[in-house]
């Protein structure tokens, strides 16, 4: 999210951009950051069912042209931006304009595009946890949406954003409540993701933490994962670490 620290704007080339950023090491060498050359369709992952029929490679420049003059247009300037966001999410998902890093990219847009308007969301909170925990009900609020009337999808996607305000929220008020914390980060509030709540939570019970007991707690997550988010805690200062990469033993951070 270092990304949003530059506050570009948010156009067609910030975009192609976010998409390098973000699959530059995930994509043969030239997909990054350019769209598709294929026709696509797009099925729910759930049922497997065709979801959306995406315009064709041809067709790209023109819509992403159009809905982008449209974004920077004094009604585009004038929505509410959370409904901008909003908007904004659902026709780059219906563009579709890359063969792969679709998701993510539109949802690191949309964050810029709220922060863009004061929302200071990259330190609290990231989308793909409310659209992964109900992904039935993310493509239907789409579909919902095919028509043209996109009143369905902005209702599901403002009560996303609501509801994950309020799990950040929680989280950080249990975070905040327990004393060796506050006394490690100098009584700041730091936003952790879920897995690395487990990860201090555990560590808050037992002296050291490893590989090992890292992949008990965090059973369906890879070791690179892991890895960032145990790097994460260190640079936030909440634990130390003595060792090199899977053999670190870490531990929470004296006050």
């Amino acid at each position: 999210m270092d990304y949003l620290d530059t506050a570009p704007p948010v156009t067609e080339t910030s975009l192609r951009h976010l998409h390098e950023l973000t699959m530059d090491k995930l994509l043969p060498v030239g997909e990054a950051g350019n769209y598709r050359t294929v026709k696509v369709v797009i099925r729910n992952t759930t049922t497997g069912e065709i979801t959306f029929r995406p315009p064709s490679p041809l067709e790209i420049p023109y819509h992403l042209g159009e809905f982008f003059s449209w974004l920077t247009s004094p009604a585009g300037l004038s929505t509410h931006p959370l409904l901008r966001a909003g908007i904004l999410h659902y026709e780059l998902v219906r563009i579709h304009p890359f063969t792969d890093g679709n998701g993510r990219t539109t949802r690191a847009l949309c964050l810029l595009s709220l922060f863009l308007e004061g929302y200071e969301l990259k330190k609290f909170f990231s989308l793909d946890e409310y659209y992964d925990a109900d992904p039935a009900s993310y493509y239907q609020a789409l579909q919902s949406a095919s028509e043209g009337n996109l009143t369905a999808w902005l209702e599901y996607f403002v009560l996303g954003l609501s509801s994950e305000f309020t799990r950040v929220k929680n989280l950080v008020q249990k975070l905040s409540l327990d004393l060796h914390l506050k006394k490690t980060i100098g009584g700041k509030q730091i936003a952790l993701s879920d897995r690395q709540i487990k990860l201090v939570e555990y560590l808050e019970k037992y002296a050291h933490l490893g590989m090992g007991e890292a992949r008990d707690l965090l059973a369906d997550v890879s070791d690179d994962t892991i890895l960032r988010d145990l790097r994460d805690l260190v640079d936030k200062g909440l634990l130390t670490r003595r060792g090199n990469t899977k053999g670190a033993k870490y531990s929470l951070k004296n006050p």
